[in-house]
């Protein structure tokens, strides 16, 4: 495709014999940035703009429905890259927004090889029949009229003369082509005596506001002469920051060739005019034909040259005081494009016309379009919807169908009953904000994709009816679109489900409520035999311990009976032989019954405490204790039984360290342990108690280095039906139930207790306190 070079803003305001002016398609031109520098009147009709609106800018691509503007993009960049685009259909977009389908035709205008616009053609497609040998028509015609102009456009760099470009016209002007004209430099065409004076007066219009026109000689390929005249403008000097201008140039050799040109020229905008299938005449301020198409001649039967120059009286005298009559009047009087639809009677046929009359100040121009077969078409539309409004309205469900922007166009009667309102109350509404908010997505998702896919949707929603309630409605839809892939709208039905949710949801609730009572008697069972576990696991540990319980006894039986055996031979004894015994062994015997009865009495007193431990009588009162003083106390208690053996205690608890502890058990489990380590430790042996800190506990050591205890005597410790004792190093004999006692306490003060020992190198016991919180 050839690039058009021409002065865009003369193109703008003085079109061909304002030709384009009286046409029925619309010409348009933009600037670099796509926005409307120009539009025919028939332009601004067409897409329902005015002259106002030009001025506010419009772009090209708002004259297209969304969906069409990648395309149309597309289409420009293939055009401004000079590609051989040869016109495209689109989808048209009134300033109403009405859409309807248009054919365009464009060409790119280049400045100095920039490009600075487009001007083209729109062809309104509406009712035409036969579209691609129509396109293919006024792909032809279009492109014989934009597709070069006439007068020879040149670029320049100013400074080294060089020509840049030019177009085909200024090439064949001079005789080369193109490519051997852009090799050349200004002073290789320009006549020799008209070049520095040419250079000057550029130079002077370089600094002036006011256009230069020169008048100058060519040399052409040939060498041979012809006269130009050379048109630049401050416009053309600016078209780029390099010192480059553009010129246009007129060959003015031959003033006939000029007007034979202007008249061939003529001939085509005739041609043109002759081309349009529609009817086409025009006439002055007085009413007198100055344009004839052969279109008008075909109908009326009235040919050019019976037509031109009459009065419209004398050719149609029954128009005289016709609504036509008086619409031409009105449009001339008030300056403004109108349109008129007219029935006529035509070899007694009816007939329908769309009149559009642009006045100009000349006079009016006219166009007439025979629309009969649309006026009928849409009769029979009309009788249709009338037929399906019947059936529909008289439909049990709801019926309903929207536009393309989701405006309801129809509602069956039914429907309308039920929201208690019209359709147009429904769209000042806005008929969507009847969907609950909870379900108004999920609409909206759906509604989109069938909108996408192209395919039935069908959703359950909750919608308000007349009475503000929510009701459960099952929506049908399919999106419609034409053979031309334009959406339409969906059309649908609706149900009333709110009867049937109802039941649904007492269904569901009914099962909910059997699952309930299911898993709350299955939970019961499982409690029920967790108890029954439980009890027979009880069963099991209470004769254990019963078991357990009955062995002590038994061993404790005979703990308290030894002593008293022993106690009731000794004293015997003294009785029976008190006379004959001398002083020193009644003290000895003494001695031992004393021994023996405080080992009994701390029997008895282990005894009493382990049995308030057991039944929960035993007094538990835990407070902040100072551990030092505590093992202290215990050491002093025992100090006497230390130094018979001469064992040192010694006490390795820092001062200031605090647990949380009943005294009275601390002391009586420090006691034990210590006792235990003074049975067990050899003569001049020590037993340290010491301590270490560990998180939130306290862990107390009793360390000896006496016997110890073996592997297999470790595990019947600390048992009840054990009752095992072994005796000291001094044969001292006990129960082994204070450890079982220690045990217990421990466990009370939330503490453990565990053991350390090897045979014959001692034992450490260690229990655990909490520490003072």
């Amino acid at each position: 495709m050839s690039e058009e070079k021409i002065d865009i803003e003369k193109n703008h305001k003085e079109p061909p014999d304002s030709m384009t002016e009286y046409l029925p398609i619309t010409f348009f031109q933009t600037d670099n940035n796509l926005i409307l520098k120009y539009a025919n009147q028939k332009g601004l009709d067409t897409f329902g703009y005015n002259i106002e609106d030009l001025g506010k800018g419009i772009s090209i691509l708002d004259l297209v429905v969304q969906d069409d503007r990648e395309k149309a993009k597309y289409n420009i960049k293939a055009i401004i890259n000079c590609e051989n685009i040869r016109g495209n259909e689109y989808t048209g977009l009134k300033k109403n927004g009405k859409v309807f389908p248009i054919f365009v035709f464009t060409t790119a205008l280049y400045v100095k090889s920039e490009f600075v616009g487009l001007h083209g053609a729109v062809i309104d497609l509406s009712y035409h029949t036969n579209l691609n040998e129509k396109i293919r028509k006024s792909e032809e015609r279009f492109r014989s009229i934009f597709n070069g102009s006439p007068l020879g456009i040149g670029i320049v760099e100013f400074h080294s003369q060089k020509i840049i470009d030019v177009n085909d016209s200024f090439a064949s002007m001079l005789g080369y082509t193109r490519e051997e004209l852009i090799k050349l430099c200004l002073s290789d065409i320009t006549h020799p005596d008209d070049f520095e004076k040419e250079v000057s007066d550029v130079t002077l219009g370089l600094n002036s506001s006011l256009p230069i026109v020169i008048e100058k000689r060519y040399l052409t390929k040939q060498g041979e002469v012809i006269w130009a005249r050379l048109y630049l403008s401050p416009k053309n000097l600016e078209l780029s920051q390099s010192n480059q201008f553009l010129g246009i140039i007129e060959n003015i050799t031959d003033q006939k060739n000029a007007s034979l040109e202007l008249s061939r020229s003529k001939q085509r905008y005739k041609h043109l005019a002759e081309s349009i299938n529609d009817i086409f005449f025009s006439f002055d301020s007085d009413f007198n034909f100055t344009y004839w198409n052969k279109k008008s001649a075909d109908l009326f039967g009235l040919p050019y040259t019976e037509v031109i120059g009459k009065n419209i009286y004398k050719i149609f005298n029954d128009i005289k005081g016709t609504a036509l009559d008086q619409f031409y009047i009105n449009t001339m009087a008030s300056g403004n494009t109108s349109e008129l639809i007219n029935r006529v009677i035509i070899g007694g046929k009816e007939e329908y016309f769309e009149v559009n009359a642009h006045p100009h100040e000349k006079g009016l121009t006219v166009f007439l379009k025979n629309i009969t077969e649309r006026i009928f078409t849409e009769q029979r539309l009309k009788e249709s919807e009338e037929r399906f409004r019947l059936l529909a309205d008289n439909l049990p469900q709801f019926v309903w169908i929207t536009s393309a922007e989701n405006i309801l166009t129809y509602i069956n009667k039914t429907l309308s009953d039920y929201l208690g309102m019209n359709i147009h109350e429904l769209n000042l509404e806005n008929w969507t904000s009847r969907i609950h908010p909870l379900d108004f997505d999920t609409y909206t998702k759906v509604n989109h994709e069938a909108y996408l896919k192209r395919q039935k949707y069908e959703i359950e929603y909750r919608f308000k009816n007349k009475m503000g309630d929510y009701r459960w409605i099952v929506d049908i839809a399919t999106p419609r679109f034409t053979k031309e892939n334009q959406f339409l709208g969906f059309v649908g039905s609706c149900f009333d489900i709110t009867e049937r949710k109802d039941a649904e949801r007492a269904i569901h609730t009914f099962i909910d409520e059997l699952q309930t009572h299911k898993k709350l008697l299955e939970d019961k069972a499982e409690e029920l035999s967790v108890i029954n576990y439980k009890l027979q696991e009880s069963e099991y540990q209470l004769k254990n311990l019963n078991a357990s319980k009955d062995k002590f006894f038994s061993i404790v039986a005979h703990d308290l009976r030894s002593p008293f055996h022993g106690l009731i031979g000794m004293s015997n004894i003294l009785l029976e032989e008190y006379d004959e015994l001398d002083k020193e062994s009644v003290k000895t015997f003494l001695s031992n019954i004393n021994n023996s009865t405080k080992n009994l009495f701390k029997l008895v007193e282990n005894l009493l405490s382990w049995s308030r431990l057991q039944t929960g009588k035993l007094e538990f009162n835990p407070e902040k204790i100072d551990l030092f003083e505590s093992v202290l106390y215990s050491i002093n208690l025992l100090k006497a039984n230390a130094e018979n053996k001469q064992i040192s205690l010694i006490n390795k608890i820092s001062q200031a360290v605090y647990v949380y502890a009943d005294e009275k058990i601390l002391i009586s489990i420090l006691e034990n342990f210590i006792s235990n380590a003074i049975k067990f430790s050899y003569t001049g042996g020590r037993i340290e108690i010491s301590y270490e800190e560990r998180g939130e506990d306290v862990f107390v050591h009793i360390q000896d280095w006496g016997v110890g205890i073996s592997e297999d005597n470790k595990k019947l410790l600390f048992r009840l039906d054990t009752g095992f004792t072994t005796a000291g190093t001094n044969n001292e004999h006990g129960t082994g139930f204070g450890l079982l006692l220690c045990k217990d306490m421990v466990e009370l003060l939330s503490g453990k207790i565990s053991l350390q020992s090897q045979k014959g190198k001692g034992s450490t016991f260690t229990f655990s306190l909490k520490k003072q919180r």
